[in-house]
């Protein structure tokens, strides 16, 4: 729970001043971060994220990752709460037929050692997901921060502000807020809230509340590291690290 406090902390806090900022200022800070992100090469942190899939919500969940761009490899495993411990998947694009593959190992604590091999957008593969893993590719993320904030920024009925002096986990970074002050249709959101690192200049928090005041989408990116030097195993499900070579039944 202590990382889950630090998490939330920064929000939560009645001592941090707010500022209102500009349309113009916030549109081109959203730029400049699509750029810093669509360069990176890959990266690796650890999630904690929080969804409402389905109208239900997932509670808090704690995943180590790490993601390769080209070719584009992904590796998750779930390491909180007990229900998905263990939980792995990895995608990868097949080298001989360029098609997607998703390897996903069970976890928690029933058939754990179960593998499958299944589709990113599968039944199975978004069960419980509001996006399918190949949404942690940055170029993919960029993009759909920009289009999602260029939209909202389209009303008028739009309060703005900034947090300078936000912190995440000791990071230092801006938080910016976007608050709907009327809900108008086709707005997807009562309030949005994405803070930027100041020594990386990408998001490592994003956080999206309905009009029910309930939260939507929750992420928080902890110990990113930019550009690592990822091995080839590290995106081969036969990695010896990794559980997909096991048996149901093995420890």
């Amino acid at each position: 729970m202590r990382m889950l406090l630090l998490v939330l902390f920064f929000i939560t806090t009645p001592l941090m001043a707010a500022e209102p900022v500009s349309k113009d200022e916030v549109l081109k800070v959203a730029r400049e971060t699509k750029t810093k992100i669509e360069s990176i090469s890959g990266y690796q942190f650890l999630l904690v994220k929080r969804e409402l899939v389905d109208g239900k919500d997932t509670g808090y969940q704690y995943l180590d990752v790490k993601v390769r761009t080209e070719p584009l490899g992904i590796y998750v495993k779930f390491l909180k709460p007990a229900k998905y411990a263990g939980r792995e998947a990895l995608y990868y694009k097949d080298a001989q037929y360029g098609t997607d593959e998703l390897v996903v190992r069970r976890g928690g604590t029933r058939m754990a050692n179960m593998v499958l091999h299944i589709t990113p957008e599968s039944v199975l593969a978004m069960d419980g997901n509001r996006y399918p893993i190949t949404h942690m590719n940055p170029k993919v993320l960029a993009n759909e921060l920009m289009t999602k904030i260029e939209k909202e920024l389209a009303f008028p009925e739009t309060e703005l502000q900034a947090y300078r002096q936000a912190k995440l986990e000791g990071q230092p970074g801006t938080m910016y807020t976007m608050t709907h002050t009327e809900k108008k249709e086709g707005m997807e959101c009562l309030r949005a809230e994405v803070m930027i690192c100041h020594k990386l200049g990408v998001p490592i928090y994003f956080r999206v509340y309905d009009f029910e005041k309930r939260t939507v989408e929750y992420y928080g990116f902890l110990k990113m590291q930019l550009n690592p030097e990822f091995t080839p195993d590290e995106f081969d499900e036969r990695n010896p690290e990794y559980g997909f070579a096991k048996e149901d039944g093995q420890n």
